[in-house]
């Protein structure tokens, strides 16, 4: 069946072809819809107990974005206007990152907190005088004494600040800050890191958590990841270009790569799917390369065993395939069984790499197979001919064209 089906393919080679080519385009044209995956929600098991309480804390008092700063003093309190002064910059600064929510921003300079005074007129009437912590602050910022000192006994008097906003020993406080968007993450993560940059010393110490600087964190080690890829796919192209020191030896298996990761990644986008690009790409693109590698490896045994170009041509394929259908459907029945995990990214996971193998075997099948039969091995091994009509390529031998065979 395998031997029929590649007879069939090469004497419609061209027909196969254009409708690869025109597949490949159709596919890379959703590529434009991918949604990348960056929830870090996926990753955690829904049914585990601090997962459960975390959406529970979530859904009661908010806070998915949320984003906390810490900041401890080692020498004095953060009371000291110096430190006091480095709040009120901070708490002015995420007032002016877009996507924040103003009513969100808490600290011991924001607005949210007052002093209360009471004082009666000349005719014995009580009144009440409300002064907002962010107003004193900025007078002790311009050298209030006095502003300092009350400012002082109101925070230790203030249940609601002494103790959660300001620690007990007042060497450290805290900065709330709540964001609408978490798509901003990276926007978030690289302006925070730039506000406490411009705040830290060697008596200053900042502390950043929150959901958006945890995927800040994620993307940063991401960007590290993308460039491990590129140095790997560059030992593959000198890994190919030293086993057969032709550019035709390394295209072919980069395109046969490269094609099915396409058509795995758009088909998953054209399904809406949010995708972890990198994990996909990664060994969808070495599936590829190995497929066609290994039915490269074959043709070389078979046109050396049969010394006929054709047969040995129709051989190699039709043991190959076989081995190559199998290999995939075996592959993506394995992947297929992440779907019953409870964590979704493994469950969304399972489902792109099944979609990703079956995409490579159907191009190690079709594509790479119509490719060859537009080549002679001349074109894909190096021809340096020894004394036995034997031509070397990268430690393996193959035999040169039909006609030079024949007549050795």
């Amino acid at each position: 069946m395998i031997r029929n089906f590649v007879e069939f393919i090469i004497r419609h080679r061209i027909t196969v072809l254009l409708a690869i080519v025109a597949l490949t385009l159709f596919f890379a044209w959703h590529l434009k819809d991918i949604k990348i995956a960056f929830g870090g929600g996926d990753i955690v098991p829904p049914n585990h107990p601090y997962v459960k309480l975390t959406d529970k804390m979530v859904d009661t008092y908010g806070g998915e974005h949320l984003v906390e700063i810490a900041i401890q003093v080692k020498q004095g309190d953060v009371l000291d206007p110096v430190n006091l002064a480095k709040v009120y910059r901070i708490d002015q600064k995420l007032r002016e990152m877009q996507g924040v929510v103003t009513s969100k921003i808490l600290s011991v300079a924001s607005r949210k907190f007052s002093r209360v005074n009471f004082a009666y007129d000349e005719l014995g009437y009580s009144t009440l005088h409300f002064e907002k912590y962010q107003e004193l602050v900025r007078k002790i910022n311009a050298g209030d004494g006095t502003a300092a000192t009350a400012f002082r006994e109101e925070v230790l008097n203030n249940d609601m600040v002494y103790g959660s906003i300001v620690s007990p020993d007042r060497k450290r406080t805290l900065i709330l800050a709540g964001f609408r968007y978490e798509e901003d993450y990276r926007y978030i993560f690289e302006t925070l890191q730039k506000i406490v940059g411009a705040e830290k010393d060697a008596n200053t110490e900042f502390f950043l958590a929150g959901r958006p600087v945890m995927l800040g964190h994620i993307d940063s080690a991401f960007r590290g990841i993308l460039l491990v890829f590129g140095i790997a796919v560059l030992v593959m192209v000198i890994t190919l270009y030293l086993d057969f020191r032709t550019i035709r030896g390394v295209l072919l298996p980069l395109s046969s790569g490269l094609i099915g990761v396409v058509w795995g990644l758009g088909f998953m986008a054209m399904l809406g799917y949010s995708i972890d690009v990198l994990g996909v790409t990664t060994l969808g693109f070495g599936l590829g390369i190995d497929f066609s590698l290994y039915i490269l490896a074959r043709l070389k045994e078979e046109i050396s065993e049969s010394g006929d170009f054709v047969t040995g041509y129709i051989k190699a394929l039709a043991t190959s395939g076989r081995a190559v259908l199998f290999t995939g459907l075996t592959m993506t029945g394995g992947l297929l069984t992440l779907c019953l995990s409870e964590m979704r990214f493994q469950a969304i996971l399972g489902s792109m790499l099944s979609v990703v193998v079956m995409a490579n075997t159907v191009i190690a099948l079709l594509f790479f197979p119509v490719l060859l039969s537009l080549l002679k091995p001349k074109f894909l091994f190096q021809r340096e001919e020894n004394n036995e009509g034997v031509v070397p390529a990268g430690g393996t031998e193959i035999f040169t064209t039909l006609s030079e065979r024949t007549e050795k």
